[in-house]
């Protein structure tokens, strides 16, 4: 059990239950020489890569705030899964999310975890970095910046946490760029182990979800499961539910209804933190993280080591450590902003560690994990 607000929450239910869609994942077991461990994994050699086709990125943060892969903005306050993503074209992957109400009074809205589906293998995401594989636990936290392969069916996904962000990829093609060199297609996720995600899938690929439809339009970002256009953000996420037996959603305040008074300060010390330091040097445009951030320092829900603020600031700070593309351009930019908490006066790297940590499920150590005696409290 771990309590949130004081809020008990089963780990159990924490899993997202796709039974009925996928069965028969299975994780690679890993050649070592320490007793089998129960939840088996393989590191992955470094290799020269090949390159990468472009990618359009999506974001979701804080309470939870949209940023689509064309760059419109909308807050969606919602209760249950729901579709972020998934090629319109094949339907060859999805992304899944699932959100709950979160804060002391569960007024807000927070995403619990991801899932991503790929020819029908499922790799789901969890709070603290956990990661599910069919049932079975991963735990990257255990081996910091080593790649580890997941294999399924059909697809490899693989992972990599770097003590502050679990990056998750697989390969859902290859295409040839202008000199007919080979590209590979990949859907990318950067997991803050919280409650914000970035989603990056080839911009070749003609989307649809709560991402939007990637066709460089950001007018006709809300299409809705039915195929119909809508211009309100609460019709437009509840379209797009997945789940069988969940609550309805909450249309979203106003940024003026939920600050009143505080506005005009809270909106000046999020411009603060954007426009210090390396953070000012990034190029991604800032505007819709401030506004997200004076949103959620108003309304002030989240555990107490982790300031609002400050994890809106990590969002932003992950698309541009981790780089993006703009249409039509085969160069990906990205910026050098480590260390920019000490500029801004949010928790370090290792201040977020275990309040992160704690926000999930009870994890075992690496010695644990090895001796494959740990028993996961449900």
């Amino acid at each position: 059990i771990n309590a949130e607000y004081g809020v008990p929450i089963k780990c159990s239910q924490q899993s997202m239950d796709f039974r009925h869609l996928v069965a028969n994942v299975k994780v690679v077991p890993a050649p070592t020489t320490a007793p089998t461990p129960t939840s088996t994994i393989t590191p992955t050699p470094d290799n020269i890569e090949t390159p990468q086709a472009p990618r359009s990125t999506c974001s979701m943060f804080g309470d939870p705030h949209f940023l689509t892969y064309d760059k419109s903005t909308y807050d969606y306050n919602g209760r249950c899964d729901n579709v972020l993503a998934m090629d319109c074209e094949k339907a060859s992957w999805f992304v899944y999310g699932r959100m709950r109400a979160c804060g002391e009074n569960k007024e807000g809205s927070c995403l619990e975890s991801a899932t991503l589906i790929v020819t029908g293998d499922i790799v789901e995401l969890q709070r603290g970095w956990l990661v599910n594989v069919d049932g079975q636990k991963v735990v990257p936290k255990n081996r910091p910046n080593e790649e580890i392969t997941i294999t399924g069916r059909s697809s490899e996904f693989v992972l990599k946490f770097d003590g502050a962000t679990l990056m998750m990829y697989v390969v859902v093609g290859t295409t040839q760029d202008a000199n007919g060199n080979e590209m590979e297609e990949r859907v990318v996720l950067y997991w803050d182990g919280y409650v914000s995600l970035t989603i990056q899938t080839p911009m070749s690929t003609r989307t649809c979800g709560m991402c939007g439809n990637n066709d460089g339009k950001a007018s006709n970002d809300m299409r809705t499961r039915r195929e119909g256009m809508t211009t309100d953000p609460f019709v437009f996420g509840e379209s797009w539910k997945i789940g069988r037996r969940c609550e309805v959603g909450v249309p979203a305040e106003s940024v003026g209804d939920v600050c009143g008074e505080r506005y005009s300060s809270v909106r000046q010390e999020c411009e603060d933190i954007f426009s210090s330091g390396k953070l000012a040097q990034c190029g991604v445009d800032k505007e819709p993280f401030v506004a997200g951030c004076v949103y959620d320092e108003c309304k002030g829900q989240f555990v107490p080591d982790l300031p609002p603020k400050c994890v809106v600031a990590k969002a932003y700070a992950t698309v541009c450590e981790k780089g993006s593309w703009e249409r039509g351009d085969d160069l990906l930019v990205f910026w050098d902003v480590e260390g920019w908490e000490g500029e801004v006066g949010c928790p370090t790297e290792g201040e977020r560690f275990q309040p992160t940590l704690d926000t999930g499920c009870p994890q075992p150590t690496l010695e644990e994990e090895l001796r494959g005696d740990y028993k996961w409290r449900i």
